[in-house]
Protein backbone atom coordinates (compact mmCIF):
# COMPACT_ATOMS: atom_id res chain seq x y z
CA UNK A 1 0.00 0.00 0.00
CA UNK A 2 2.66 2.55 1.00
CA UNK A 3 4.71 1.63 -2.21
CA UNK A 4 0.95 2.50 -4.17
CA UNK A 5 1.08 6.33 -2.45
CA UNK A 6 4.93 6.69 -3.82
CA UNK A 7 3.71 5.90 -6.93
CA UNK A 8 0.95 7.68 -6.92
CA UNK A 9 2.99 11.05 -5.58
CA UNK A 10 5.47 10.18 -8.13
CA UNK A 11 3.32 10.56 -10.81
CA UNK A 12 1.39 13.64 -9.84
CA UNK A 13 4.86 15.42 -9.20
CA UNK A 14 6.09 14.37 -12.84
CA UNK A 15 2.69 15.55 -14.44
CA UNK A 16 2.71 19.44 -12.26
CA UNK A 17 5.91 20.13 -12.88
CA UNK A 18 7.23 18.38 -15.72
CA UNK A 19 4.34 18.34 -18.33
CA UNK A 20 4.24 21.40 -21.15
CA UNK A 21 0.92 22.25 -20.45
CA UNK A 22 1.27 24.79 -17.83
CA UNK A 23 -0.33 28.49 -16.74
CA UNK A 24 1.70 30.25 -19.92
CA UNK A 25 1.86 27.76 -22.52
CA UNK A 26 -0.67 29.78 -24.18
CA UNK A 27 -0.80 33.53 -24.84
CA UNK A 28 -3.41 35.59 -22.61
CA UNK A 29 -4.88 38.64 -22.76
CA UNK A 30 -4.32 41.28 -20.69
CA UNK A 31 -5.20 44.35 -21.93
CA UNK A 32 -7.52 45.42 -19.53
CA UNK A 33 -5.24 44.99 -16.73
CA UNK A 34 -1.76 46.02 -18.24
CA UNK A 35 -2.59 48.80 -20.82
CA UNK A 36 -3.13 51.56 -18.94
CA UNK A 37 0.40 50.68 -16.67
CA UNK A 38 2.16 50.37 -19.33
CA UNK A 39 1.09 53.81 -21.42
CA UNK A 40 3.79 55.98 -19.45
CA UNK A 41 6.80 53.64 -20.73
CA UNK A 42 5.06 53.74 -24.09
CA UNK A 43 4.52 57.54 -24.55
CA UNK A 44 8.22 57.69 -23.08
CA UNK A 45 10.14 55.70 -26.54
CA UNK A 46 7.14 57.03 -29.21
CA UNK A 47 8.52 60.12 -30.40
CA UNK A 48 11.25 57.87 -32.61
CA UNK A 49 8.24 55.55 -33.79
CA UNK A 50 5.96 58.78 -35.03
CA UNK A 51 8.42 60.29 -37.01
CA UNK A 52 9.75 57.49 -38.40
CA UNK A 53 6.20 56.42 -39.77
CA UNK A 54 5.17 60.02 -40.72
CA UNK A 55 8.53 60.88 -42.13
CA UNK A 56 10.91 58.38 -42.54
CA UNK A 57 12.40 56.09 -45.18
CA UNK A 58 12.51 52.99 -43.94
CA UNK A 59 11.13 50.97 -41.25
CA UNK A 60 12.69 50.92 -37.45
CA UNK A 61 15.64 48.18 -36.51
CA UNK A 62 15.83 47.48 -32.76
CA UNK A 63 19.23 47.96 -32.05
CA UNK A 64 21.77 49.85 -29.91
CA UNK A 65 21.70 53.26 -32.33
CA UNK A 66 17.34 53.24 -32.33
CA UNK A 67 17.36 52.52 -28.61
CA UNK A 68 20.24 55.59 -28.32
CA UNK A 69 18.34 57.67 -30.31
CA UNK A 70 14.69 57.12 -29.01
CA UNK A 71 16.48 57.98 -25.17
CA UNK A 72 18.13 61.09 -26.88
CA UNK A 73 14.67 62.37 -27.72
CA UNK A 74 13.12 61.60 -24.10
CA UNK A 75 15.79 63.08 -22.39
CA UNK A 76 15.81 66.40 -24.38
CA UNK A 77 11.86 66.72 -24.86
CA UNK A 78 11.98 66.48 -20.62
CA UNK A 79 14.76 68.84 -19.89
CA UNK A 80 16.12 71.03 -22.97
CA UNK A 81 17.92 70.52 -26.15
CA UNK A 82 21.09 69.58 -24.97
CA UNK A 83 21.85 67.21 -22.18
CA UNK A 84 24.98 65.45 -20.60
CA UNK A 85 25.80 61.91 -22.28
CA UNK A 86 25.07 60.35 -18.48
CA UNK A 87 21.19 61.62 -18.45
CA UNK A 88 20.78 59.95 -21.76
CA UNK A 89 22.11 56.81 -21.11
CA UNK A 90 19.94 57.09 -17.15
CA UNK A 91 17.28 57.52 -19.43
CA UNK A 92 18.22 54.70 -21.89
CA UNK A 93 19.01 52.34 -18.67
CA UNK A 94 15.41 53.14 -17.48
CA UNK A 95 13.62 52.46 -21.12
CA UNK A 96 15.97 49.22 -21.89
CA UNK A 97 17.74 47.74 -19.00
CA UNK A 98 21.20 48.64 -20.91
CA UNK A 99 23.01 52.31 -21.11
CA UNK A 100 25.30 51.01 -24.22
CA UNK A 101 25.42 54.25 -26.05
CA UNK A 102 25.26 54.81 -30.00
CA UNK A 103 23.86 57.38 -32.60
CA UNK A 104 24.09 57.47 -36.29
CA UNK A 105 26.71 59.67 -37.89
CA UNK A 106 24.62 58.85 -41.93
CA UNK A 107 22.29 61.27 -41.32
CA UNK A 108 19.55 59.24 -41.92
CA UNK A 109 16.27 60.57 -40.56
CA UNK A 110 14.87 60.58 -38.00
CA UNK A 111 18.56 59.40 -36.73
CA UNK A 112 19.87 62.72 -37.55
CA UNK A 113 17.54 64.43 -35.70
CA UNK A 114 20.04 63.66 -32.36
CA UNK A 115 24.03 64.63 -32.42
CA UNK A 116 26.99 64.29 -29.57
CA UNK A 117 29.56 66.34 -29.44
CA UNK A 118 31.61 64.70 -26.62
CA UNK A 119 29.66 64.54 -23.24
CA UNK A 120 26.56 66.46 -24.73
CA UNK A 121 23.86 65.10 -26.27
CA UNK A 122 21.67 67.67 -28.49
CA UNK A 123 18.61 67.90 -30.57
CA UNK A 124 18.84 69.53 -33.82
CA UNK A 125 14.87 69.36 -35.26
CA UNK A 126 11.98 71.28 -33.85
CA UNK A 127 8.13 70.40 -33.43
CA UNK A 128 5.32 69.18 -34.48
CA UNK A 129 3.63 72.35 -35.57
CA UNK A 130 0.15 72.61 -35.54
CA UNK A 131 -0.23 68.42 -35.74
CA UNK A 132 -0.35 66.57 -32.63
CA UNK A 133 0.45 63.02 -32.38
CA UNK A 134 -1.09 60.30 -30.07
CA UNK A 135 -1.20 56.76 -29.64
CA UNK A 136 -3.38 54.13 -28.71
CA UNK A 137 -2.30 50.85 -26.82
CA UNK A 138 -4.51 48.44 -29.07
CA UNK A 139 -3.85 44.96 -27.68
CA UNK A 140 -1.49 43.58 -24.43
CA UNK A 141 -0.85 39.92 -24.90
CA UNK A 142 1.03 37.99 -21.70
CA UNK A 143 3.43 35.28 -24.22
CA UNK A 144 5.04 34.27 -21.30
CA UNK A 145 5.85 34.81 -17.35
CA UNK A 146 6.69 38.73 -17.12
CA UNK A 147 7.14 39.39 -20.84
CA UNK A 148 4.25 41.04 -22.69
CA UNK A 149 3.57 42.17 -27.01
CA UNK A 150 2.27 45.39 -26.64
CA UNK A 151 0.37 46.57 -29.71
CA UNK A 152 0.43 50.29 -30.13
CA UNK A 153 -1.88 52.50 -32.74
CA UNK A 154 -0.24 55.87 -34.15
CA UNK A 155 -2.60 58.80 -35.00
CA UNK A 156 -2.09 62.74 -35.69
CA UNK A 157 -4.65 65.09 -35.70
CA UNK A 158 -4.51 68.37 -38.13
CA UNK A 159 -6.50 71.46 -37.46
CA UNK A 160 -9.29 69.37 -39.78
CA UNK A 161 -8.87 65.98 -39.92
CA UNK A 162 -7.28 62.71 -38.10
CA UNK A 163 -5.17 60.33 -39.42
CA UNK A 164 -4.05 57.14 -38.31
CA UNK A 165 -0.16 56.68 -39.65
CA UNK A 166 0.39 53.18 -38.44
CA UNK A 167 1.50 50.18 -36.03
CA UNK A 168 4.45 49.26 -33.82
CA UNK A 169 4.37 46.22 -31.25
CA UNK A 170 6.80 46.16 -28.36
CA UNK A 171 8.39 43.43 -26.44
CA UNK A 172 7.88 44.53 -22.82
CA UNK A 173 9.55 42.60 -19.88
CA UNK A 174 8.55 43.18 -15.94
CA UNK A 175 11.70 45.30 -14.35
CA UNK A 176 12.16 46.95 -11.12
CA UNK A 177 12.42 50.53 -11.97
CA UNK A 178 10.22 53.35 -12.71
CA UNK A 179 8.21 51.98 -15.30
CA UNK A 180 7.77 48.52 -13.75
CA UNK A 181 8.90 47.12 -17.24
CA UNK A 182 11.56 47.68 -19.95
CA UNK A 183 11.63 47.26 -23.79
CA UNK A 184 13.19 44.23 -25.22
CA UNK A 185 11.98 44.30 -28.71
CA UNK A 186 10.13 46.60 -31.51
CA UNK A 187 8.47 46.19 -34.84
CA UNK A 188 7.19 48.53 -36.91
CA UNK A 189 4.36 46.84 -38.48
CA UNK A 190 3.18 49.69 -40.74
CA UNK A 191 5.90 51.21 -43.72
CA UNK A 192 7.04 54.39 -43.89
CA UNK A 193 4.79 57.32 -45.05
CA UNK A 194 0.98 55.52 -44.98
CA UNK A 195 -1.74 57.38 -43.71
CA UNK A 196 -5.74 56.61 -43.91
CA UNK A 197 -7.68 59.65 -42.29
CA UNK A 198 -10.34 58.55 -40.11
CA UNK A 199 -12.40 61.15 -39.13
CA UNK A 200 -13.12 65.06 -40.88
CA UNK A 201 -13.95 67.31 -38.73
Amino acid sequence: MLNIKKIVISLLFAIFFLSPINLYAQTIDVTETKASEMKQLIDDISFIPMVNLCYGDKKLSFNTITKSTMAAALSTQTTTEKVSLSLVKKDMKQLFGTSSFKLATNGQYPYSLFKQKGSIVYCVGGDWGNASPYFKVKKVIQTSKGTYLCSVNYYINYSRQTDYIGNFSYVLKSANNQYGYIITGINQNTKCGYRKTIKYY
